[in-house]
């Protein structure tokens, strides 16, 4: 091979890493993730209790339906005075998830099968401690978040956040992209 073959190959190869080193970096610097960090450290949001606290203060339940749309944590933030359970859950899970905590949704499930609520567990001290959105509770049983709603049957586990999250959380290039496909934006 020629002198000249190898540098157009090694040009186009540079080339090829500042494009995808500027896809990782500017998708990072614009993403969701930094701006929970900002929204955290302006609100000081330090703790699962001081996230439960806020986003109970900040964001109302609904009176009303709608269609569900699965949007982003971040879209509900912006775009939205109120969270369904699921939303006020999935929102607080990702501020604590930022914070280094593990966590998970809980659906809530009557006897017909349907999962009729959501709450949060974050694990805090070894120990999973709930945080239900909807009835401003904390630090309770599966049955008191059901309450008289429903009959409670069973509470099943749903990992959050997934692979799916931590991509679209982390990188604003490809949650447009995600979006898109999903015709949320």
């Amino acid at each position: 091979m020629s002198n000249n073959i190898i540098k157009r190959i090694a040009k186009y190869i540079l080339v090829f890493f500042i494009i995808i080193a500027s896809f990782l970096i500017g998708g990072y610097l614009t993403s969701d993730t930094i701006f929970f960090k900002k929204l955290m450290s302006s609100n000081d949001l330090t703790t699962p209790m001081k996230v439960f606290q806020w986003t109970t203060s900040n964001y109302a339940i609904p009176h009303h339906t709608h269609a569900k749309h699965n949007a982003p944590p971040r879209y509900l933030l912006e775009k939205q005075t109120w969270m369904y359970c699921d939303e006020g859950a999935t929102v607080m899970a990702t501020f604590d998830h930022i914070l280094g905590y593990k966590t998970r949704l809980i659906d809530l499930y009557g006897y017909d099968n349907i999962a009729h609520h959501t709450i949060l567990e974050v694990l805090e001290n070894g120990k999973w401690v709930t945080y239900d959105f909807t009835k401003r509770i904390h630090h309770t049983s599966y049955s008191q978040s059901s309450g008289n709603s429903f009959p409670l049957k069973e509470g099943k586990v749903r990992p959050y956040p997934k692979l799916y999250n931590a991509v679209i959380n982390n990188n604003s290039f490809l949650k447009k992209i995600a979006l898109k496909l999903r015709g949320i934006e």
